[in-house]
């Protein structure tokens, strides 16, 4: 169970604040379960879920938690998909998405920036597609870092960078 002013990741939603733990009956929903009461800061609304819910949640990453993983980028797996169905391709990416579990967030960005930086030298455009992931997981994985390090969004960037001079 989490606390008031937790920030959590929530399903494919991504970062939210619980700014309440209420019972149904105050909600006007099921009045023997109890509800949380999310604000999601990438939608910017709010959100309402029960306790007991099967929908995946965990709380954000620490600092440390976020240093530790940023260190890993050089070593990091890229993702392999051996088929060029770009459905097959997006089912895949999705799977990646799916628990906002940030090591796999980042595996997907590494992954589609890499593709798209091959593209470039052969002179073709990005992928349309990969590029939909890639800014969702960018934005679910810089949200995240932002709220821990208690920063802008727009200073993530350099957090990132700074982590890996620092190794």
């Amino acid at each position: 169970m989490f606390d008031i002013n937790d920030n959590i990741m929530y399903g494919n939603v991504g970062v939210c604040r619980i700014d309440g733990i209420l019972s149904g009956d105050k909600i006007g929903m099921n009045p023997d379960k109890e509800y949380y009461k999310l604000y999601s800061y990438g939608e910017k609304e709010v959100i309402y879920t029960p306790i007991d819910t099967n929908v995946f949640m965990r709380k954000i990453m620490t600092k440390e938690q976020i240093k530790e993983l940023v260190h890993k980028i050089p070593n990091l797996e890229t993702i392999k998909i051996h088929s060029k169905n770009m459905k097959v391709q997006s089912d895949y990416y999705k799977t990646f998405l799916k628990n906002c579990d940030s090591e796999n967030m980042l595996m997907l960005i590494k992954t589609i920036y890499e593709k798209n930086l091959d593209r470039k030298k052969e002179g073709k455009k990005e992928g349309t597609i990969e590029n939909i992931f890639f800014k969702e997981a960018q934005e679910k994985l810089h949200l995240e870092i932002a709220i821990a390090f208690g920063i802008d969004i727009e200073e993530v960037p350099k957090i990132i960078e700074n982590e890996l001079k620092n190794m």
